[in-house]
């Protein structure tokens, strides 16, 4: 048991723990990965415009990607964050399978 901001806890929080300890390292290694991943993926996709897409769900995620980089122009991990929308477009507009649980996802957030 530790005492964690006057709480006490089994462990300390997850964010603390991918901080510091014998945890950082793989987290550090891990994400470098990832995010390499992310953006090697969507380099081989085709740019997602409204003239090249036809599913209306696909033009409001473009609309909120515009809208996501018009208010954070210069996000944290700029490149990471336009290859993961750019991923995410991409898939709700070939991907009729995954389409309803990206709409719930969005549904859910909305109401929370």
């Amino acid at each position: 048991m530790i005492i964690y901001n006057g709480e006490l806890r089994k462990e300390p929080p997850l964010r603390v723990q991918m901080l510091t300890g014998k945890m950082r390292p793989v987290v550090i290694a891990a994400k470098a990965i990832f995010q390499k991943a992310i953006i090697a993926y969507a380099s081989t996709v085709t740019e997602p415009t409204r003239e090249n897409t036809r599913q209306p769900m696909v033009h409001r995620l473009l609309d909120a990607r515009d809208r996501f980089f018009e208010e954070s122009p210069n996000p944290p991990k700029k490149q990471m964050m336009e290859a993961a929308w750019k991923i995410l477009i991409e898939e709700c507009e070939h991907n009729d399978e995954y389409r309803p649980y990206w709409k719930l996802l969005v549904n859910i957030i909305k109401e929370v």
